[in-house]
């Protein structure tokens, strides 16, 4: 790939990460300037959304380019201190190129009770995400926080951090993000289902189904 192909891949992924914030913000998952968004480039660098600046009102040049070490290079701006986490992600996942954070309320509701999310509501939760668990708490972008996330990043493309907000991971930003939304939605029918005289949950049997449609999307992907 020629030096100006690198450039205008580098632009367009930057671009997305603005369109991505701006579309989180609006849905009110990123409110006073929380959250944070990452793609990989290759396997030395990332670029990553900036520190105290509003996901919703980003433009292309406040996005940061960083290295595998965490170290800001080709411009002067300050990198989400959430960084931490994000590398952790690429460092143990070659299939993981996105990263989001944010603070869906729905979802962050369950982040800060002693409850789970239930995926077995709704059949697409579970072929598109999976399992959703959570981390136990440690204080937003400490060295401790990135490391307890590292077997959920492991073993999850989604997980809740205690008392704090959503983490998803995909192979794109498009993927990493819909499953932001969709976290957030099944967060919402679980509360809401609360109202009715009963839930029907998908069984056992027919959850192993879905795991199983899971793994062959995965794999159609990696192959």
């Amino acid at each position: 790939m020629t030096s100006d192909s690198n450039i205008q891949r580098t632009l367009s992924l930057g671009q997305q990460i603005v369109e991505m914030g701006r579309r989180l913000w609006i849905q009110g998952m990123t409110p006073g300037g929380d959250g944070n968004i990452s793609v990989k480039i290759d396997q030395y660098t990332i670029l990553i959304t900036p520190s105290g600046i509003s996901l919703g009102h980003m433009k292309l040049d406040d996005i940061v380019m960083v290295d595998f070490s965490g170290d800001v290079i080709g411009n002067t701006g300050k990198p989400s201190m959430e960084v931490n986490l994000h590398l952790t992600a690429y460092k143990l996942r070659d299939d993981i190129r996105a990263v989001v954070h944010a603070h869906p309320p729905y979802a962050t509701v369950f982040s800060c009770t002693s409850e789970e999310i239930p995926v077995n509501l709704t059949s697409e939760i579970l072929i598109k995400v999976g399992e959703i668990p959570k981390v136990p708490f440690a204080p937003p972008g400490s060295i401790e926080l990135a490391r307890l996330c590292e077997q959920y990043v492991i073993n999850n493309d989604a997980f809740l951090l205690s008392n704090h907000g959503v983490v998803t991971l995909g192979r794109d930003l498009e993927q990493a993000g819909s499953r932001m939304e969709l976290v957030e939605h099944i967060s919402k029918i679980a509360l809401l289902s609360r109202n009715l005289k009963s839930i029907e949950y998908i069984n056992t049997s027919d959850m192993e189904k879905l795991k199983d449609i899971k793994t062959g999307l995965n794999r159609e992907n990696i192959d």
